[in-house]
């Protein structure tokens, strides 16, 4: 239930491609965006917009949305009901 309430943070706001993409295309924009994540510029103008920049790679990120749609059912309804 913890993973189901604390994976909404964790998400953050991703970037998504559309279902079935190619395997290759995904690693390009992978790729473009863990580059972007580590480039001076980009992280000097986040530092000054105030931004915080605390990316989840793209793999990660595909693990977890995995996991939590495994979830059994009866979990997620228990969890609902709690956060209401």
């Amino acid at each position: 239930m913890l993973r189901l309430v604390f994976a909404r943070g964790a998400l953050g706001c991703p970037f998504l491609a559309p279902p079935g993409i190619a395997p290759d295309r995904a690693a390009i924009l992978r790729r473009a965006f863990e580059d972007t994540m580590k480039d001076p510029a980009f992280l000097a103008e986040a530092k000054r917009a105030d931004l915080e920049v605390a990316p989840i790679g793209g793999e990660a990120l595909q693990r977890l949305v995995e996991e939590i749609y495994r979830t059994p059912k009866d979990i997620v309804d228990k969890t609902r009901a709690l956060v209401k």
